[in-house]
């Protein structure tokens, strides 16, 4: 048995190396940091997530608090912040780089969970189907690990927790169901909900559905003529996998009910109208999702795992050693995944019961997952590919890919790319050459390599990765001095800004109190009430330093304004230097952040006299 778990090893080390070296590669021909010129640092990364990781470093020495911070706008609670981007253990490693090594980080960190999302799959299927060859064990772990998915979502890191623990909840389901061992269940369902809360929902969301389908294909169906008690085994097993779940999220509500009740005030509110019934576009769009490079918008489906495993999907159904029942589960099952990529309603739970305006489809790994579930299950059934289905299912694909390759008007390079791939991986399969089994792997890591080569270059924004370093740099040196030139405590803003309007963190990355504040955590009343108060016309969303306001800078204690522009009402510091062409300028007439008072207000206020005596 030692033996046995010796040998495994290897397989697991393949596939991470596979998924490192493939993305490396990526990065490279993309001429993205840390191989290229680009940036990496794009998009939300940009905006939000490198001061947050300013901030969580900032953290982790002690230099403040991750439950409440003056740096969060006018301050305010950060442990929903703290929950929904940096609550994943891969964030300690931030002690080990500095806060112009950040893109390094993200660099590292991203290849790291896209890795061990890979590893951690391909755990899953040899430890839930003991019957395939461990050429299609690493073949379809890679898929998982360089889908479409997990080089999109490089962007928004925080979400590739939920891919690294959902294959591993998958097994705790499935051991649940056929050895009755529910600890890995119960603590995992907690371990997701604390490594990052978005996701976390979104793989509880899926356990029950996913077990009910373990429960259907179970042979039991084919060993007992007594459906009634099979259907009363189901109820009973279905109802226990719910109870464990229950139980495990209860074991994350230290976590778990803070950040809801703090995120009711920001974007956690449950969205109007999301039960309205309305489709994603047309059903021939998600036809896309079966092209190599076809153009991923902000609004379109990003489950691309390769054509190989997705042929083995489409093969499942056509496999003589699967019966009807299973069929027929299994179209419900992939009906159901379907439906959640192109039925309204259905993508607004997923998405947290609310309707998303950018990133859609976040949920697209549980799909892909899924999917490649029901491919290694019809691999499964004997031991090797049955040739006749997969020669239907290549059929079924040319197909489609002629057909709607055409209509959608994707590169004709990329349709007969396409073509040709499904009638190699076909070949290869028919005529058994010495080694074939290692050249599909390589052709499906080839394939993916292309794939998130083309989509990269489609998303990133291309931004010259050393600005950010030069911009750490003077931003440090223009606080420090201005820190060493007023030791006091005060309120400092800005009106010119690293990236856009909306990247307004840096209070949080760099350690000043300030106004401005951006998040998926945001405080709606905060925001409502300096949109009021003339900080800006966005109501809802943020809370924005656009230019000076006297009054309420002076009110809020805004001393000092960091800009390139001269206002008049603010007098300039010449004693300090100006970097990056901002300069430093001081409001005379701020009143302090706090008051001293009188012992004699602790006692209360009477209501009925008036509270300013």
């Amino acid at each position: 048995m030692i033996k046995n778990k010796i040998k495994n090893y290897p397989i697991y080390i393949v596939v991470f190396f596979i998924i490192t070296v493939s993305f490396c590669i990526i990065q490279k021909i993309s001429n993205i940091y840390p191989f290229g010129t680009y940036s990496n640092l794009n998009w939300d990364l940009s905006i939000q997530y490198t001061d947050f990781f300013g901030y969580y470093k900032r953290v982790l020495q002690q230099d403040e608090n991750f439950i409440y911070s003056l740096t969060k706008g006018l301050g305010g609670s950060t442990f929903g912040l703290f929950a929904f981007y940096l609550s994943s253990p891969f964030n300690v490693l931030l002690l080990f780089f500095t806060q112009k090594q950040i893109p390094l980080f993200v660099f590292v960190t991203t290849v790291l969970k896209i890795s061990l999302a890979g590893t951690c799959f391909c755990i899953y299927l040899q430890k839930r189907f003991s019957q395939i060859a461990k050429e299609y064990l690493i073949l379809l772990s890679v898929s998982y690990g360089l889908s479409e998915y997990m080089i999109y979502q490089s962007m928004n890191i925080m979400w590739l927790d939920g891919c690294i623990l959902l294959p591993l909840l998958l097994l705790a389901v499935y051991r649940f169901i056929s050895e009755n061992k529910y600890g890995m269940l119960y603590f995992l369902v907690a371990a997701t909900i604390i490594c990052n809360w978005y996701t976390g929902y979104m793989n509880c969301l899926i356990l029950p559905v996913y077990g009910l389908v373990e429960l259907f294909l179970m042979d039991r169906w084919n060993q007992k003529e007594n459906k009634k008690e099979n259907f009363v085994f189901i109820l009973k097993k279905e109802f226990q996998l719910i109870f464990w779940e229950a139980l495990g999220v209860l074991l994350s509500f230290f976590m778990f009910l803070p950040v809801v009740l703090e995120l009711r005030n920001g974007k956690g509110q449950v969205g109007e109208n999301i039960f309205q019934f309305a489709w994603n576009g047309k059903i021939g769009n998600l036809s896309k999702t079966f092209f190599i490079g076809y153009n991923p918008g902000i609004k379109d489906i990003t489950i691309y795992f390769g054509l190989l495993p997705m042929m083995f999907v489409a093969a499942f159904f056509f496999h003589k050693n699967i019966s009807k029942l299973q069929k027929m589960v299994a179209a419900i099952f992939a009906l159901f995944l379907v439906l959640s990529l192109w039925l309204k309603p259905l993508e607004n739970i997923w998405n947290g019961l609310r309707t998303v305006e950018s990133y859609y489809f976040r949920y697209s790994y549980v799909m892909i997952a899924c999917f490649i579930f029901l491919a290694a299950f019809g691999i499964n059934q004997s031991k090797e590919i049955e040739k006749k289905s997969l020669d239907i299912s290549a059929g079924i694909f040319e197909c489609i890919i002629l057909f709607f390759g055409l209509r959608h008007q994707v590169y004709y390079k990329y349709i007969i790319f396409s073509f040709l791939m499904v009638i190699v991986y076909v070949l290869l399969i028919h005529l058994h050459w010495r080694g074939w089994k290692r050249i599909l792997i390589v052709c499906i890591t080839v394939e993916l390599i292309i794939n998130g080569y083309i989509l990269l270059n489609r998303v990133i924004e291309k931004n010259d990765a050393k600005d950010y370093v030069t911009y750490v740099e003077k931003e440090q040196k223009l606080l420090a001095e201005l820190k060493s030139y007023d030791q006091g405590t005060y309120r400092i803003d800005q009106t010119s800004k690293r990236w856009n309007a909306a990247d307004v963190n840096e209070s949080m990355s760099y350690g000043f109190h300030g106004i401005a504040n951006y998040s998926s955590t945001y405080d709606t009343n905060l925001a409502l009430k300096l949109a009021q108060l003339g900080y800006s016309k966005n109501r809802t969303v943020y809370s924005l330093y656009k230019e000076p306001n006297l009054a309420l800078d002076s009110l809020f204690g805004l001393k000092y304004l960091i800009s390139s522009e001269d206002y008049g009402q603010f007098q300039e510091v010449t004693q300090l230097k100006a970097y990056l062409g901002k300069r430093i300028y001081y409001n005379k007439d701020a009143l302090p952040m706090g008051y001293a008072v009188s012992d004699k207000a602790i006692g209360g206020i009477d209501s009925q006299k008036n509270v300013f005596e």
